[in-house]
């Protein structure tokens, strides 16, 4: 089981038509590893928040990706995506989230749906 963090974002749930502030469960910048600020994991953000993780310049600064690979859609080494599982908090359907990371910073929710139409290319 790898490590994650949180992202907060404010959507329309396709189930239940609410508007929900969903949590999605990212594994970008999220490793058991650390610095004096704690671990990088299990840490809740927003959109445009940095994320902890290693400084910019470090060696691990560029782990912050998921597996070390670039998403075939992003055409900037600095972009990346992710489609991470995320759970309506009013109704319990459980849904999908993909959002686009500059470097260690989550940036746009690029769309949602729910989980039994996660989209194509992306590791479920």
């Amino acid at each position: 089981m790898g490590a994650f963090n949180w992202v907060a974002v404010e959507t329309t749930c396709l189930d239940c038509g609410e508007n929900v502030e969903i949590r999605c469960q990212t594994h970008i910048a999220s490793d058991y590893d650390g610095d004096e600020r704690g671990r990088f994991h299990d840490r809740e953000y927003r959109l445009n928040e940095a994320m902890f993780w290693w400084p910019v310049g470090h060696p691990k600064f560029g782990s912050w990706r998921v597996d070390g690979t670039l998403f075939p859609m992003e055409e900037s080494p600095e972009y990346d995506r992710e489609c991470c599982y995320a759970d309506c908090p009013t109704c319990g359907a459980e849904l999908y989230a993909v959002l686009r990371f500059h470097e260690n910073r989550p940036v746009e929710l690029i769309g949602t749906g729910k989980v039994e139409n996660w989209p194509s290319g992306y590791v479920q």
